[in-house]
């Protein structure tokens, strides 16, 4: 089976279950650009001047959360946070793919 987890599947104490989705559809998934959703300033980085005739992109902080297709990585523990923000979205994110309403009410 296409997808199936073969090194897993191989050890006799493990029940791979196959994917709910054709391998394909999972691998287009991973063809969408990375999308940055948070930066974090950092001071001690110099910000980059952009000018007319040179165009150098400014730094605009470190990249600390990114999202590919349904995939969602941080470099941070936010459950470590007070800041429930990310939890919403995250749970918006589950509902509008469920085919639900969003926690906001839209």
């Amino acid at each position: 089976m296409k997808g199936i987890q073969t090194e897993e599947a191989s050890r006799e104490a493990t029940i791979v279950a196959p994917p709910k989705v054709p391998a394909d559809e999972i691998a287009k998934e991973f063809e969408t650009e990375v999308e940055v959703l948070a930066r974090l300033p950092n001071p001690a980085t110099p910000q980059l001047k952009q000018d007319d005739a040179d165009p150098v992109p400014r730094n605009d902080g470190d990249i600390i959360a990114v999202q590919q297709g349904n995939v969602f990585g941080t470099s941070f523990h936010p459950e470590l946070t007070g800041d429930p923000r990310i939890h919403v979205w995250w749970l918006e994110q589950v509902l509008t793919a469920l085919g639900r309403r969003t926690l906001q009410g839209s």
